[in-house]
């Protein structure tokens, strides 16, 4: 099962694969359940079954594949409206699914090596929102396992900080159904 993080904001902002080695989905061949290959030659752990039933080319835009091994990166991803009505959780009107590279490595323990990675799919995430020029209002995140977006939100871990205090935080930790919500 996958956890997804999602960011609403108030005004566009780029979308795509960015870091180091990324690549654009051109197409994918399914080649089990669990398993893909993208433009016919990088082979990706797919976990299809979280988005049985959804457009392919959403898929395609959706995940993040790196060519060879990367050193970090993330994907932002536009949410349809249709599916931002079925998470109900945002005041912003832009709502982006954020893949981080480091949260797709399924490793229990935390190495040095994870730590810098995360550290820097930050740095993106944050170049990402100053390029935005958001200058008032705030940025939402939100974290859940796929499937569960329909669920209500853990109120209990709902949390607002100040932009500043977003900044100075070396990487972006979010709990299961938790919502955290950044003023400018």
């Amino acid at each position: 099962m996958s956890i997804f993080t999602y960011m609403a904001t108030p005004v566009p902002i780029k979308t795509g694969n960015f870091g180091s080695n990324s690549i654009e989905v051109e197409s994918i061949e399914v080649l089990s359940e669990d398993k893909a290959l993208v433009n016919g030659r990088v082979e990706i752990d797919s976990g299809l079954v979280s988005f049985e039933g959804k457009d392919l080319d959403w898929f395609k835009k959706s995940i993040v594949v790196f060519e060879g091994e990367p050193e970090f990166g993330i994907s932002v991803v536009e949410v349809p409206s249709e599916q931002i009505i079925e998470l109900n959780k945002f005041e912003n009107a832009f709502v982006y699914e954020i893949q981080l590279k480091t949260a797709m490595n399924h490793q229990v323990i935390i190495s040095d090596q994870l730590m810098k990675d995360l550290v820097r799919d930050k740095k993106l995430l944050d170049n990402l929102i100053e390029e935005a020029d958001i200058k008032k209002g705030c940025i939402e995140f939100y974290c859940c396992w796929a499937d569960e977006e329909h669920l209500p939100r853990n109120k209990k871990l709902d949390k607002t900080i100040s932009y500043e205090e977003y900044c100075s935080s070396k990487y972006l930790k979010l709990q299961e159904k938790q919502y955290l919500r950044v003023e400018f």
